[in-house]
């Protein structure tokens, strides 16, 4: 009897293997990737075998925040049902990337796309999956307040994000200008520079910007952004003279209680820098004036809270010596001035006062013997700054 020996020989293996296309290394916030070239592409690297119920899929990975779909697969022969040895399924690719392109800052930096395939008499797993990683280039919109009269300068790119890094510099972004600055404000692309002057008024400046992957990439990946700047308020001073008489006798020292000068912060938001209240002789001329220590009602000159004043003594010595010497000024004047380093409202700091003289005049007559006459002594007399003369008769 002859025995056969039946030696039972396993069929090989199919072998499928998965590539992600297509993708950029960087991406815009809301991007949506996709098109041709941006597919996966599945195949039976078997050199013998048909692939059973080929598949070809991908998902958002990690880092996290992609959406993912995968279109229909199109088998380049056969079907996925059984992919011929060397044939391929290849699938579009929709990747739409997280955030809202603008401004508005998206959290990630970078997401992940998963890729998978399989067969059913696929055993060899290790090229089963791949991945990809797709950065984002995020411009953030910027803002920065300074007060009235303080310069200041805000880059833009501080808080921008380029390649996956937050912080984009010149070196890997380009930027360019899409609405121009404020009038008043600057704007340097080669640096990212916006500023604004210690001279600018108050008010909010801004700047449009976009950046762009540096060097720049196909598609092109940019976003948008504004920066601003808001200057405060200003502060407001103004300056009033209080206790000075109308009329004052030649040679008078004026001061005392309620002589003064009140320098007060109007502004009912911001307090006054480095304030100052001063006073000196005006139009017309003659009159001494000098200012004592100046003390605030709240805070200090340095910086004078809102609705707070100055108070300073003033003393107003007026020219010529009473008791009969013509004074030959008949009024003096007094300029009060106060400021600070961050007022521009000009029209109310500065005031001015005028007093009269009175000013009794020593008179002479002569008459001839035996010849009656009359001297009015009010004649050369001053009074509320006039002085009337007549020829006596």
């Amino acid at each position: 009897m002859r025995h056969c020996d039946r030696h039972h020989h396993g069929g090989a293996a199919a072998d499928m293997s998965v590539a992600i296309n297509g993708l950029p290394a960087t991406a815009a916030p809301g991007a949506v990737l996709s098109g041709p070239g941006v597919n996966l592409v599945c195949t039976n690297v078997s050199a013998t075998t048909a692939a059973t119920n080929a598949t070809c899929t991908a998902a958002a990975g990690t880092p996290a925040g992609a959406t993912v779909s995968v279109g229909a697969c199109v088998a380049s022969s056969g079907s996925a049902a059984s992919l011929p040895a060397g044939a391929t399924l290849t699938c579009p690719l929709t990747v739409t990337m997280p955030g809202t392109a603008g401004g508005t800052n998206t959290t990630q930096t970078s997401v992940g796309i998963d890729a998978a395939t399989s067969a059913t008499n696929d055993n060899v797993t290790g090229n089963n999956t791949t991945s990809a990683t797709v950065a984002l280039i995020d411009a953030v919109t910027d803002s920065l307040t300074t007060p009235f009269a303080t310069a200041a300068t805000l880059n833009v790119l501080t808080n921008d994000q380029a390649t996956g890094i937050t912080g984009a510099t010149p070196a890997n972004v380009t930027v360019t200008q899409t609405v121009a600055p404020t009038a008043g404000s600057t704007f340097n692309p080669a640096t990212g520079d916006f500023s604004v002057p210690n001279t600018a008024p108050p008010g909010v400046y801004t700047v449009s910007y976009q950046i762009c992957t540096n060097p720049a990439g196909i598609p092109a990946a940019c976003d948008t952004a504004t920066a601003t700047i808001t200057v405060g308020a200003a502060a407001d001073m103004n300056v009033v003279i209080n206790g000075l008489p109308a009329t004052a006798a030649p040679g008078a020292v004026l001061s005392g209680p309620g002589v003064n000068l009140v320098c007060t912060n109007v502004s009912t938001t911001t307090a006054a820098t480095n304030a100052t209240c001063t006073a000196t002789a005006g139009t017309p001329a003659g009159a001494t004036v000098t200012v004592g220590a100046c003390v605030a009602s709240s805070g200090t000159a340095a910086s004078l809270p809102v609705g707070a004043t100055l108070t300073c003594p003033l003393t107003v010595t007026m020219p010529g010596t009473a008791g009969g010497t013509n004074t030959t000024r008949t009024s003096v004047g007094i300029d009060a001035a106060t400021s600070a380093t961050n007022d521009n409202v000009t029209g109310n700091n500065t005031t001015s006062a005028t007093v009269a003289l009175i000013d009794a005049v020593t008179d002479s007559l002569t008459t001839p013997f035996a010849t009656a006459a009359t001297l009015n002594v009010l004649t050369n007399d001053q009074a509320t700054g006039i002085t009337v003369r007549h020829q006596p008769t």
